[in-house]
C-alpha cells in the first residue's frame, strides 16, 4: 500500500498556505508529477507520496537565510547535473516537431520543420 498523505493533511502537519505550496511547485521546488490526483467518496482531493513531500518540504521551511530563489535555483542546477542520465530527453528545437508522429516529443530523434516555416 501506498504512504501517502492528502494536501489538506500536510498543509496542517507543517502550517504551511495552499498559497505557499503552489508558489513552490511554480518556481520548482516541488515537481508536478508530485501532485497526485485522486477520487475519493468526497470527490476529487490530491495526495504526495510521504517519503517524498515531507523531507522537501522541511527542507524548505527548514531554509534559514536561504531565499526561495537560491533554493530554486539550487534544484534547476542538481537537475541540470543529472539531465544526461537514462529518462532525459533534450527539447525540440523551436518550430519542429519529431519525424514519424508530427506530435512534439514522440517518435525519433530526427527533427523536421513545419511546412509553415518553409
Amino acid at each position: 500500500m501506498e504512504d501517502l498523505i492528502s494536501k489538506r493533511e500536510l498543509l496542517e502537519r507543517y502550517g504551511v498556505s495552499y498559497g505557499a505550496l503552489y508558489r513552490w511547485k511554480r518556481m520548482g521546488l516541488i515537481p508536478e508529477d508530485w501532485f497526485l490526483r485522486r477520487a475519493t467518496p468526497t470527490g476529487q482531493e490530491t495526495f504526495f507520496h510521504r517519503a517524498q513531500i515531507c523531507p522537501r518540504v522541511e527542507q524548505i521551511l527548514q531554509r534559514g537565510e536561504t531565499s526561495l530563489e537560491e533554493l530554486a535555483g539550487a534544484a534547476c542546477a542538481r537537475k541540470l547535473a543529472h539531465r544526461d542520465g537514462p529518462l532525459y530527453q533534450p527539447p525540440l528545437p523551436a518550430g519542429g516537431t519529431e519525424k514519424g508522429t508530427g506530435h512534439p516529443g514522440i517518435g525519433t530523434r530526427r527533427y523536421v520543420r513545419h511546412a509553415e516555416e518553409l
